[in-house]
């Protein structure tokens, strides 16, 4: 597919562009540099990271010196096939067999980078063949600095600001063109042949940057569009519905765009992301003070923890003020889904019978937890903060999403749901309570009244997150030119396919993980960025 014409005048030049500065392209740009290529890294938040920086960061690898220290006997076959169960064996075999080939080679660059291992590992170990189960740990994250080189790790917390710090302070170390608040919006290929550069909004206006080796493409998903969301699953717009990233970046689908335009195809774009649950809360990231640059983690929104019978503690209303579910359909798990991480809530995944209740209901979807002071009081509530909700501080509460009110009354009108509903509907639970039957949708004992005020609700909202689908790349990171599709006949494997000649993509703007992955992704991501990084710097000058 041939793209608009090139343009006239270059305004600057470089061997190797990356376009985002996140845990692919962040790699990428290192190890490009260190193969003797001039790069320019493209970022357009005006910080480098992306989600990783306010992220668990924790890293799958397989067979690495951290397991043998720790005793731990694993096998690259093992790896792959295991990676394989997780994604329903709808990941692509040759990129799978690539990260797990290469990840130890990783875990050893970050710690010549300057990264400390934790000294444990966690997941697996929960016998083989079970779905959703690694056959031995493999999750490797951050460890306290003994030299201070970066905050957090474990078991401070914030891991991933940990390794954020690491491979930003490589970045400024080699001295790397680094260009914050620089939005690409469109790759140029030069007819049907090689992808020549990249159009990028600046500060100061459009430029034009040849790449004489290649483009990297590693800006992310696409969370924050939700035009591009919109198209893949329409259930994911609408009220009470929000984007990873937000207050402080974005995720606009850049490179997909881009990458489609000039011919590259994608994934099953399907399952457009895992939904996790915040109540009280609009934001995801898991420390807005590790956002800003400060140590520390905290979790946003307020926990309703499953494993400690909360759900039985609170009810939940929509927007007519009636209840809707068994609350304590938040704790049940689909079965048929495969797993990447034991213990991630279940009330979680699209598929789960909770979320899909939820995403079921019409717009607005104003749904509300609601609690009595007796029973927020037992879950530990933060109900200061609930009563005086700071979106920038602490759990992040959002106003518009918390109420306080020592009436029923009162807490309907907050919460602008019917009131005469939502009145008959705490009378009739609250008699379920006495006698110990839920009458209307069977949720078991115990049974917890909404009684004593103040009474608090919660507006249960969900972030659209971590979207495995993107690019169709090859084992080398390539994209490939989906013009193939039209007499393809015959299935032939990835790395026999044609690609863009020049054109790179990786993270989650790249499919490689397979379907439904939402966990543990940044270890194989950033040996991915590290194996584009390699292969771009090998390019001939165009």
């Amino acid at each position: 597919m041939p793209s608009d014409p090139l343009p006239n005048h270059w305004d600057v030049e470089t061997d190797v562009v990356v376009v985002g500065g996140g845990n692919s392209g962040l790699p990428a740009a290192i190890e490009a540099h260190n193969a003797g290529s001039k790069v320019i890294l493209l970022e357009n938040n005006d910080f480098l990271g992306g989600l990783m920086r306010g992220s668990g960061g924790f890293m799958f690898f397989c067979e690495t010196h951290v397991q043998k220290k720790l005793g731990i006997e694993d096998h690259i076959e093992w790896g792959v096939e295991d990676e394989m169960l997780m994604s329903d064996f709808r990941a692509i075999p040759e990129i799978v067999r690539t990260y797990v080939e290469n990840g130890a080679e990783t875990a050893l660059w970050l710690e010549r980078l300057g990264l400390t291992w934790a000294d444990q590992l966690t997941d697996g170990d929960w016998g083989a063949g079970r779905l959703g189960n690694r056959r031995v740990m493999r999750t490797h994250f951050a460890g306290v600095s003994p030299t201070g080189y970066y905050p957090g790790g474990a078991p401070q917390g914030q891991n991933g600001f940990a390794l954020t710090t690491v491979l930003e302070k490589a970045i400024a170390n080699l001295g790397i063109d680094t260009r914050l608040k620089h939005r690409m919006r469109k790759v140029y290929r030069d007819g049907n042949g090689p992808v020549v550069g990249v159009l990028v909004d600046t500060p100061t206006g459009p430029i034009n940057i040849r790449a004489r080796k290649a483009v990297v493409l590693a800006a992310g998903g696409a969370t924050t569009n939700e035009q591009l969301i919109k198209a893949w699953d329409p259930r994911l717009v609408g009220d009470a519905m929000y984007s990873d990233g937000l207050p402080y970046m974005t995720a606009m689908g850049d490179a997909i765009i881009a990458g489609e335009d000039v011919g590259g195809g994608l994934s099953d774009m399907s399952f457009a992301c895992f939904t996790p649950v915040k109540y009280g809360s609009i934001w995801y990231s898991l420390s807005l003070t590790a956002i800003e640059g400060e140590e520390g983690i905290q979790t946003t929104g307020v926990p309703i923890p499953a494993r400690q019978g909360a759900y039985q503690r609170v009810i939940l209303v929509k927007n007519d003020g009636n209840r809707y579910i068994n609350e304590a359909e938040a704790t049940v798990r689909n079965p048929s889904i495969p797993r990447d991480v034991q213990g991630m809530p279940p009330a979680e995944y699209p598929e789960e019978p909770f979320i899909r209740k939820f995403l079921s209901l019409p717009n607005p979807r104003n749904v509300w937890v609601v609690a009595d002071a007796a029973q927020a009081a037992e879950m530990k509530w933060p109900v200061n903060e609930i009563a005086n909700p700071e979106p920038m501080r602490g759990r992040g509460l959002d106003p518009k999403s918390c109420a306080v009110a020592n009436t029923l009354d009162e807490l309907a009108d907050k919460m602008g749901i019917d009131k005469a509903n939502f009145l008959n509907t705490v009378q009739r639970y609250n008699g379920f309570a006495a006698t110990g039957t839920d009458e209307d949708f069977g949720k078991a004992e115990p049974l917890y009244p909404i009684a004593q005020g103040p009474f608090y609700g919660l507006k249960m909202n969900i972030i659209r997150h971590t979207p495995p689908g993107g690019l169709r790349i090859n084992s080398r990171g390539q994209v490939l030119d989906r013009s193939a599709q039209w007499d393809g006949v015959q299935a032939v494997g990835i790395d026999q396919e044609p690609v863009i000649p020049h054109l790179y993509a990786g993270g989650e703007c790249a499919a490689f993980v397979g379907w439904r992955r939402a966990h543990r992704k940044t270890g194989p991501i950033l040996t991915m960025g590290r194996l584009m990084g390699l292969a771009a710097a090998k390019e001939p000058n165009l």
